[in-house]
């Protein structure tokens, strides 16, 4: 009877098995000879929210564009179509051959192409040859903050920076408005116009110093919210397929490098706590000084120093003499509580967390060379986030990047407010710290860093590179400076950054005015005027868009400034606009001249 009834199991479970089969086989072969082309995407139907700066401005956006597809089964003549597409659309005759000839009914011919290679495509007239509509993918700006928005693929899938760690939010669609279904718009902390200041800046010094790579990063004191995050050399993220993949990252925090002597200022902070009397102390400089095995050299011979001193001219030999008077422990103790050695949270992919070993596996030399920037390596954010809660009386703000989420009709979906790990350190040890800083910039070796109307304090670092498998890389360098502005109110940290600049140099020769250029730019906007260093509220030094009052004369202008022309119009006026074609604006609706108040849509058309 057990095994009458085993058979019958058996027996049931095969015909399960080959209903399902014969099912998924029927599927298959309906829709491998089904005359129906199917094109749609799940992203077709989504238009990718906007990615936008502090103020509102547009970083990122989609708009319409065509692509060109094929059924094969329905082209009459593969050779002669692949012939006239291939003068067209610049794609090879034999890869379109192929793609014509395949037993398919739907191949892509060339996606989200210019609407004048559309035009001439369809002057052609090819049997089987059709177009569809998609979503693509531009920056207003070019290759501003390329880093950070990072890109995304053909089908609008982010592959870097926010457009990668906010994807799901970009292509999640909202349905509170009926005409169109749009992802959710993500609002960055960086302001445009500093952005652009920091960024020209960066890129003017950069042609003349020739680094591998440099930064610029902006940081506000009391919130930690970048305001700008320049990198160099740039990409333009609509042709990021062009460049080399290794400035496609945003390596102000995927990378992280030995600092050199911008960590002096932590190791005083150490001294301060754990040493109060050091700055009765005095020590010699000889111009090198040995340690263990090693001999460590000074810029020059200092003779007779002080801890002030010795961060003002930054006096290698000095501060190791100072350094061992404290244990290791204390030093590792001060380099965690200002968030080295672990990420920051920063709202980007691929964040680093730098390298900070145990004290136990450090060798007799390591404290002395942490305290002058080498055996470590941090990251931009993590370095500009330590300094900043010195100069904000002691409290630390992680560094943070996305403001809010909101959705199409400007409502926040989601805010992302400062984050504080709280005091980190003495207020008087912070504020005698500052004034350490501030003679760096007077008299020592960031004079460069010298800002003429407001008071300026900071540190220069000049770090050799080091190999993944030790040792040091000669006559490469990684130089920097990092500041405060204003020292009397402080409101920016700044850091300056050149890896490998091509004939050599110091951070207080090369990185020092880079500074002073940008902090004499930012700080106005920022409300600051010189001497008198009143502050005012964002709300009072917000962007201050240039309004007109009447529809301006288009015609000439390029598509990517007719597009920012009329996104600064939108900022004041409730006006739609419409752009068809590519290229060059030769006509527009309405004319030039009219009031703004009187118009609803702006029509151009591009050639």
């Amino acid at each position: 009877m057990e095994n009458i009834s085993h058979k019958r199991r058996i027996l049931l479970t095969l015909v399960f098995v080959s209903f399902i089969a014969i099912i998924l086989i029927f599927n298959v072969t309906r829709l491998h000879f089904s005359t129906k082309v199917i094109v749609q995407n799940k992203n077709d139907t989504i238009k990718r929210g906007d990615i936008v700066d502090a103020n509102g401005y547009p970083l990122a956006l989609s708009i319409y564009k065509y692509s060109i597809y094929a059924d094969p089964r329905k082209v009459d003549n593969p050779e002669e179509v692949a012939q006239k597409l291939s003068s067209v659309i610049a794609i090879p005759y034999d890869e379109l051959k192929d793609l014509l000839t395949r037993d398919k009914h739907f191949v892509w011919i060339k996606r989200k192409i210019d609407d004048a290679i559309l035009q001439q495509v369809k002057q052609l007239s090819l049997h089987g040859i059709y177009y569809k509509k998609e979503y693509a993918r531009v920056y207003p700006e070019g290759s501003m903050a390329a880093q950070v928005l990072g890109f995304v693929n053909i089908d609008n899938i982010g592959l870097e920076g926010i457009e990668y760690k906010y994807n799901d939010i970009l292509l999640s669609g909202d349905s509170s408005r009926n005409e169109e279904n749009k992802g959710l718009t993500v609002q960055l902390t960086l302001d445009r116009e500093i952005q652009y200041i920091a960024q020209k800046t960066l890129n003017a010094y950069s042609e003349q110093v020739m680094p591998q790579r440099a930064i610029a990063l902006v940081q506000e004191i009391k919130t930690g919210k970048i305001l700008g995050l320049a990198t160099y050399p740039q990409f333009n993220p609509e042709t990021f397929y062009n460049y080399d993949k290794s400035i496609l990252t945003c390596f102000s925090v995927v990378d992280s490098f030995e600092p050199g002597s911008t960590m002096k200022l932590f190791a005083a902070v150490t001294l301060l706590e754990h040493l109060p009397d050091v700055l009765q102390k005095t020590f010699i400089c000889k111009g090198s000084i040995d340690v263990f095995d090693a001999t460590i050299k000074c810029t020059k011979e200092h003779g007779r120093v002080n801890l002030n001193d010795i961060i003002t001219y930054s006096c290698n030999a000095g501060i190791i003499q100072a350094m061992q008077y404290v244990k290791k422990d204390y030093l590792y103790q001060t380099l965690v509580r200002f968030g080295f050695g672990e990420k920051t949270g920063i709202q980007l992919s691929g964040e680093s967390s730098g390298i900070l070993r145990p004290p136990q596996t450090w060798s007799g030399l390591s404290k002395f060379s942490m305290a002058i920037g080498q055996e470590l390596s941090v990251t931009s954010v993590q370095l500009v986030s330590a300094i900043a809660a010195i100069a904000n009386k002691g409290i630390y703000m992680y560094p943070q990047i996305v403001n809010q989420i909101k959705n199409t009709n400007g409502n926040v979906v989601s805010a992302f407010f400062p984050r504080s790990k709280g005091k980190i350190l003495n207020e008087h040890i912070a504020q005698t710290i500052l004034l350490m800083m501030r003679n760096v910039v007077i008299e020592g070796t960031g004079k460069r860093a010298y800002v003429a109307g407001y008071g300026t304090g900071g540190k220069t670092g000049t770090a050799q590179k080091s190999t993944p498998q030790g040792g040091y890389i000669p006559n490469a360098y990684v130089v920097s400076f990092i500041g405060i502005a204003p020292l009397e109110n402080p409101d920016i940290c700044v850091l300056i950054l050149f890896d490998e600049p091509h004939d050599g140099g110091s951070g207080g020769e090369l990185a020092a005015p880079v500074f002073s250029d940008i902090v004499k730019r930012v700080l106005p906007l920022r409300g600051f005027g010189r001497e008198t260093v009143k502050q005012q509220s964002p709300s009072q030094v917000a962007y201050k868009k240039k309004k007109s009052m009447y529809v301006p004369n288009f015609i000439g202008y390029k598509d990517t400034e007719a597009l920012r022309e009329l996104i600064n119009i939108q900022q004041n006026y409730p006006i739609q606009y419409i752009m068809k074609g590519s290229g060059t604006v030769v006509s527009q609706n309405p004319q030039p001249g009219l009031p703004l108040t009187k118009v609803t849509t702006i029509s151009l058309t591009l050639e």
